[in-house]
């Protein structure tokens, strides 16, 4: 089995720098059909956060390259490459909040990951980048970890309330911005018809999540470039909506 993919990384309508990184790799070892992807949208002042999220992209993918085989065997070892990934993420937040101390910056990246070996997936999470489930339907894997969502969790507003509430971009994580980090971790069994989205914030802040589903129509897309078409449509939309932020969406579902 092979992965269908698409990527979009769009700098936006307003911003002068695109401080999303994205990473997308797909390959088989043995007997493992094997996908890999992460989203991170940057923050800090100019190139700050370029700089936040390429570091944790860059890192992670030498851990793709050089690393994760190690956990392959007859079976896959999750417990241990989970416990891996978060001591990285770990560093990787050390490293960067120590930076921005030592040069008087801000700076910080979220991040979403998603780790895909046969019928299992990991998915790992800081701040408010989202992953998502696609099937007969979408459903949000991820829960964010920002302000509005805890006030919506606390029962204090609305998911509708929260999309205008001018608080909305308050997050209560991200890597590199404090000393330590909080890092969720998702994991589940896949199906043949499973796809999934990884998206920065700028991706779904102008579109619905049902808008998201039925833009896509994965159950169509057949190749690379029926998904990359519909993810560059939904791009459109959410310029059009005056969507001021850099745009990211990474989609994987298992290939015929």
């Amino acid at each position: 089995m092979n992965y269908i993919t698409g990527v979009v990384n769009d700098i936006g309508i307003e911003k002068e720098t695109n401080q999303d990184s994205v990473l997308l790799k797909t390959g088989n070892y043995k007997n493992y059909n094997i996908a890999f992807s992460v989203v991170c949208d940057g923050m800090g002042g100019l190139s700050d956060g370029e700089l936040a999220s390429a570091h944790v992209v860059t890192k992670l993918s030498d851990w793709f390259d050089n690393k994760l085989i190690d956990f392959l065997d007859d079976e896959v070892r999750w417990d241990e490459i989970r416990k891996n990934l978060e001591s990285i993420i770990v560093e990787l937040n050390r490293q960067l909040f120590s930076y921005g101390k030592r040069n008087h910056l801000n700076l910080g990246t979220t991040i979403t990951g998603i780790l895909i070996i046969n019928n299992h997936y990991m998915v790992i999470n800081v701040g408010d980048s989202r992953t998502y489930l696609v099937n007969k339907g979408i459903r949000q894997i991820t829960e964010d970890q920002s302000l509005v969502a805890r006030e919506v969790k606390m029962g204090k507003m609305t998911w509708e309330e929260a999309e205008y509430d001018k608080r909305r971009n308050v997050l209560l994580q991200c890597i590199g911005a404090t000393q330590n980090v909080e890092i969720e971790v998702y994991e589940g069994e896949t199906g043949s018809e499973d796809g999934f989205l990884l998206c920065s914030d700028g991706f779904r802040h102008e579109i619905s999540a049902r808008e998201i589903f039925e833009g896509l129509e994965l159950d169509k897309c057949e190749t690379d470039g029926d998904i990359e078409e519909k993810l560059k449509y939904l791009v459109e939309v959410n310029k059009q909506r005056k969507e001021s932020d850099n745009i990211t969406a990474v989609v994987i579902k298992p290939g015929k």
